[in-house]
């Protein structure tokens, strides 16, 4: 091979798998086993990869329909208000959680932000601020606030979730001034260190870039933050967005990634530290688990925050799972009542101090 076509092969074949190893001989990063490899583990996992073909071509299609619409204000949005109205009733969900109408859920009173109650407040205990993703633009799913449930239950917290305004009506960084707002409420209620963040998928970059704001204001930091599939680099440069966009192993693709970091960013660069945590500087940053899929799109993500908050002195750790699911923790399996239980162990052991 020579010295071109090695360069070549180099920069294709490491990267992921060599700073993964890193991490985890350093203790930073925990494999959960792959599951033992029987003939219903395969029909699983094919079923999950057909899941994800058809999630793909849904989401492109609702993209390419938008595109017509992109000159004519009034019309774009009807069909985004439909979408989501869709999105809540089930109706026009992806298959994964299609026929599953999104519960109402008691609103908090006197919050300055839309936020929910995910169980019943007893302000006695600690309480997780949970920032679901639905790529800036969808609100959430019933499995999302099943998952954000289960969590809050399992860690013995009081659980709200963060109904922050949507892009792109509301783009970058105003989701991010909701969630400092409704921080700054929820001190006025609990201490810092009975205060757990955490998010799925976009919500991971609104949550990150809060702590950052946060930070600045020099307001007192939360106990912890668990992020599950979190999606902290909208310029899409990690490895992963490649490898996994191109195959059965991710429901998304970068088009679909990209379409969703323009509605929130605009005309903003996607490297801005607050938008793609991957390029902040974490120093200060409360203690951070991340659970996540090998398999997903934004695993390489996952890596480099976990490397940058190591780099920074913050507390950080990484489990991931053999799966073709995106945020896994939303299905009713093993995988998922697995990944719940560590997280709520961890939010309990950072409480505790």
């Amino acid at each position: 091979m020579d010295g071109s076509a090695s360069a070549m092969a180099n920069a294709l074949s490491t990267g992921t798998e060599q700073r993964l190893l890193v991490l985890v001989q350093d203790g930073l990063a925990r494999s959960m086993g792959t599951q033992q490899r029987t003939v219903l583990f395969q029909i699983r996992r094919l079923l999950a990869r057909i899941e994800n073909r058809a999630i793909e071509t849904i989401l492109l299609n609702r993209i390419k329909a938008s595109f017509p619409l992109l000159d004519q204000p009034e019309a774009l949005t009807a069909m985004l208000q439909r979408y989501r109205s869709g999105y809540l009733s089930g109706k026009l969900s992806t298959l994964s959680m299609a026929s599953q109408p999104a519960r109402r859920l008691p609103e908090v009173e006197d919050a300055p932000v839309d936020s929910y109650w995910l169980t019943q407040p007893r302000k006695d205990r600690g309480v997780l601020l949970y920032t679901a993703g639905g790529g800036f633009i969808l609100p959430a799913s019933q499995r999302q606030i099943n998952c954000a449930e289960q969590f809050a239950e399992h860690a013995q917290c009081d659980g709200i979730l963060n109904g922050h305004r949507l892009a792109p009506e509301h783009p970058f960084p105003k989701p991010i001034e909701d969630t400092v707002a409704l921080y700054r409420w929820l001190l006025e209620q609990y201490r810092p260190e009975q205060i757990t963040f955490s998010a799925d998928t976009a919500g991971a970059s609104i949550t990150l870039g809060a702590l950052q704001v946060i930070r600045r204001e020099n307001l007192p930091q939360p106990a912890c933050v668990v992020l599950f599939s979190p999606w902290m680099d909208l310029s899409l440069s990690g490895w992963s967005y490649i490898t996994k966009s191109s195959t059965s192993e991710s429901p998304f693709r970068m088009e679909t990634a990209a379409f969703c970091a323009r509605a929130y960013l605009g005309d903003q660069m996607a490297t801005d530290p607050l938008a793609s945590a991957i390029y902040a500087d974490l120093e200060g940053m409360p203690p951070l688990a991340i659970h996540t899929s090998r398999s997903d799109m934004h695993f390489d993500d996952a890596l480099r925050l976990v490397e940058n908050a190591n780099h920074a002195g913050v507390t950080a750790e990484i489990n991931y799972w053999d799966s073709p699911r995106h945020h896994l923790e939303r299905f009713n399996d093993a995988q998922a009542k697995q990944s719940l239980s560590l997280a709520a162990k961890f939010v309990q052991r950072m409480m505790a101090g």
